[in-house]
């Protein structure tokens, strides 16, 4: 059995992220985030890792799909870089929502392994809400 690469552990670490927002598993979030991770959302701002467990949790949405694709992956050493794209549905105080997102995430490797450091996302041009 051939060994997984780097690229597909990272790819699985993804779907992992968003499927754990999605399902409100905060012990998989924290597990997944830096303890000084900033998360930027732009029509949010700059978040912590506590702010975005606190978001998480306190949020309304219940998710149809929270599904990132089209990830481009560049590694350098213990560092890691995500780009892709992230569709989102969901209903939310008594409306839907279909979006996508453009998205990149900087990962770090430690003995812990992949640790989500930084996160930035914006709503594509023309995307609905």
């Amino acid at each position: 059995m051939a060994m997984r690469s780097e690229r597909d552990a990272l790819i699985d670490l993804e779907h992992r992220f968003f499927q754990s927002i999605a399902k409100r598993e905060l012990t998989t979030i924290r597990s997944l985030l830096a303890d000084d991770c900033m998360v930027f959302i732009g029509n949010v701002g700059i978040l912590s890792e506590q702010d975005v467990v606190s978001r998480v949790a306190s949020s309304d949405r219940v998710y149809e799909r929270n599904e990132p694709y089209h990830m481009a992956i560049r590694l350098h050493g213990d560092t890691a870089i995500v780009a892709g794209t992230l569709h989102q549905r969901y209903q939310a105080g008594g409306t839907s929502t279909d979006i996508r997102t453009h998205y990149m995430h900087t990962w770090i490797r430690s003995g812990h392994g992949w640790r989500l450091l930084s996160s930035h996302s914006a709503a594509l041009f023309g995307s609905s809400r």
